[in-house]
Formats: structure tokens, sequence, C-alpha cells
């Protein structure tokens, strides 16, 4: 909060909240956003090993969808780690991907963009895995009764949250723009940890975009995600 105050309007800041009891955390945002001046919250992609999508979490998302708070979820405490071979640093570089897939997964599943279609969510590391399930999600959608009752198809769902380009792909980063929107990536950096893009905004420069298309990668759409009006 004291960050935010001294940057002088290019900062805003995400607070966190105790998820263990939802009721609690969902009373905590109006702590962050009044208190604090923060303007949305940070979550893990497990909660206790709770996916995001599990609906013990549900009040607190009634709550930042009320009250126009965005969610952001990052890789945490992979659950994969048992499955995995290699130096530790493998638990970064498959793990979270990994781990951060199943998390976004969760949420199209779970029918909680359903429940709250104002409610705007983001994930890290260009959401990992879920870009690669999203047409056999899909596909079972289409064909599999247990669906009946998802009033958004899973390709729409995955188009309603955000994403960051933290990928270091340039050719993975176009197949994500043509998968989730080019109004749904925004620039990561994922400073300052050993994983950080050091040169993000050349790395959406090697995309080839029109300006317009860039300056929403570069920052537009973050903007849409905070609740930040846009000038012009």
């Amino acid at each position: 909060s004291e960050m935010v105050d001294a940057g002088a309007g290019r900062l805003a800041g995400f607070g966190m909240v105790p998820l263990q009891d939802p009721q609690a955390a969902a009373s905590e945002l109006t702590v962050l956003r009044d208190e604090f001046g923060l303007w949305g919250v940070e979550i893990g992609s497990n909660i206790n090993g709770r996916p995001p999508g599990d609906p013990f979490l549900e009040p607190f998302f009634a709550e930042a969808e009320r009250l126009g708070m965005p969610v952001f979820v990052h890789a945490l405490h992979p659950s994969v780690t048992d499955r995995l071979v290699g130096p530790r640093a493998v638990q970064a570089l498959v793990g979270f991907p990994t781990e951060i897939g199943l998390a976004a997964a969760s949420v199209n599943t779970s029918g909680l963009l359903d429940r709250h279609p104002e409610l705007r969510m983001a994930f890290s590391h260009g959401a990992g895995t879920l870009a690669a399930i999203l047409p056999r999600l899909d596909h079972g959608w289409r064909i599999n009764p247990a669906f009946k009752d998802f009033v958004l198809s899973p390709f729409h769902a995955a188009r309603r949250c955000y994403y960051d380009s933290l990928v270091f792909d340039v050719a993975l980063l176009h197949h994500l723009i043509d998968r989730f929107g080019g109004d749904r990536i925004m620039m990561g950096t994922d400073y300052p940890y050993t994983m950080s893009q050091a040169q993000p905004v050349e790395f959406i420069e090697k995309l080839g975009l029109e300006p317009e298309r860039f300056e929403a990668l570069a920052g537009g759409n973050a903007q849409r995600f905070l609740g930040i009006e846009q000038s012009g």
C-alpha cells in the first residue's frame, strides 16, 4: 500500500486474503480496498490442496464479483512434484505451468464463471497447460451429458479470463492470442524471480502486431482487467 502511494499513480497493488476461511477472506476484500487502497487480490493456484474452482471458495468469489475486485491466480506449491524427475528447478520449469493449468481448468469445469459473469480473473504463465487441453474440454462439453447444465462452453469460459504473456516463446504467445483472444493477454514479467522475463516489452514487440493490438497487450488489457478507466 505504501509503495502504491509512493508510485504517483503508476502502481496498482493487490492484497492477499486468508482463503482457508472463505468468509473471512470475503470480509478482508473490503478492508484491502477501503483501508489500503488496493485494486484486487492475488491467490495461489491451490489453497491447502483445494483448486480455485472448489465450491468451498464460493463466498470469496461472490464478494470479489460484487465489489468489482479482480483476482489474479499465480502458480503455487505444485501438486505434481512426486511425478517430476531431475533437479529441484524442474518444479518451477514443469510443475508451475502444469499447476496453473489445473487451476484454470478447475475454474472452467466448475461453472464458476457461469455463476459469476462479472468476475474478472487472470492466470499466470499464460495459464500453463490450459491452452493445450481446452479443445479436449470443449469436445467433452459437447458430447458428455454431465456438462448439460454448463451455459458457457470451455472455449467461451476461457475467453472470459485474462492471461499473462510469460511463456518465453513468440510462437506460443501467438497461439495463446489465437486461443484466448488478443484482448485477454497482458504483459507479464514474474519479476523479481529467477524465471522473470527480463525484456517484456521487447518480447511482445517480436509478435509484429499492429500498433493498436500491441498497445492492448502492453497495457490496455491490463487496465481493463484492473477496472482502470482508459483515456482516449
